[in-house]
């Protein structure tokens, strides 16, 4: 032997692959409970600056304005409709503790395609593991 390492290439790209599909996946989650905590704190912030007058038609008029704008910088995500299932996902879980729970690592989600009204599900519908502290070593 010349003295080189030898390499066992499948068991090296199997690794590899394996250290790009945890961070990927990890990274998602973690966008996933961003995204999450952006519509919770979007829909709180309306609820308490524009709808706490209690003037629904008001309400109405400012919610489909600022829509509008939002998709015009941001895209569909923002539209109306959404822009309000926010605002009842805040109304829901009024406690950004209940959002995001990181004790037992978990979120609640927000899911602007049901095609049922929010309020009808339980809490436990929108509850799906998130993002855990691990250590790399």
């Amino acid at each position: 032997m010349s003295g080189e390492l030898q390499i066992d290439e499948n068991s090296l790209f199997d690794r590899v692959a394996e250290i790009i599909e945890t961070r990927k996946a990890r990274a998602g989650t973690y966008a996933n409970c961003e995204v999450t905590l952006m519509y919770w704190e979007i829909g709180r912030y309306i609820n308490s600056v524009v709808l706490d007058s209690k003037r629904a038609e008001y309400g109405k008029r400012i919610v489909a304005t600022l829509s509008q704008q939002l998709v015009k910088r941001y895209g569909k995500s923002f539209e109306y409709t959404k822009v309000t299932r926010m605002i009842k996902f805040a109304e829901l879980f009024p406690d950004m503790e209940i959002v995001c729970i990181t004790s037992t690592n978990h979120v609640f989600i927000f899911r602007s395609f049901l095609p049922i009204g929010i309020s009808s599900l339980p809490a436990e519908a929108f509850r799906l593991p998130c993002c855990r502290s691990e250590t790399v070593g």
